[in-house]
């Protein structure tokens, strides 16, 4: 990891980082590929997804840098009985994790946050919160 360049693989590492410091005990977090818990159970789904890249400069290989953009997208579920104050919280608590933010030491930053409320998903009320974010690679 360094302050000038990081790769896919170091960008997704460092915002799930920072997402699960951030998020400490709220609920319990499922990331890609592990199963949901049982229904009753206040729970999120964290996935990043890698878009595009453009290349900022020219030059010799080793000191191109390409802005590269993905985002993290966040589904809440909180059970159906919690009310939707308990969704509205978790999404403000995803604002305030992530808007403006910087990941120090890394050349990740956050743009655009974008809650969207889903409604009634199974045995709960669920929202996706969208965050894109930008970092840089050289290579």
């Amino acid at each position: 990891m360094s302050s000038e360049s990081n790769t896919m693989e170091e960008a997704a590492d460092l915002v799930v980082k920072h997402f699960l410091a951030g998020w400490g005990s709220t609920s319990v977090v499922v990331l890609e590929g592990e199963n949901e818990p049982a229904p009753g159970v206040e729970w999120c789904r964290a996935t990043i997804r890698h878009r595009f890249a453009g290349q900022e400069t020219l030059g010799k290989k080793g000191s191109r840098r390409y802005e590269r953009r993905a985002a993290l997208f966040i589904q809440l579920f909180v059970p159906e009985n919690t009310g939707s104050k308990t969704l509205s919280q978790r999404m403000q608590q995803c604002l305030t994790l992530f808007e403006g933010e910087r990941i120090t030491g890394s050349t990740i930053h956050f743009n655009d946050v974008r809650p969207e409320e889903r409604g009634q998903d199974k045995k709960w009320l669920a929202a996706n919160v969208e965050v894109e974010f930008t970092y840089t690679e050289r290579k």
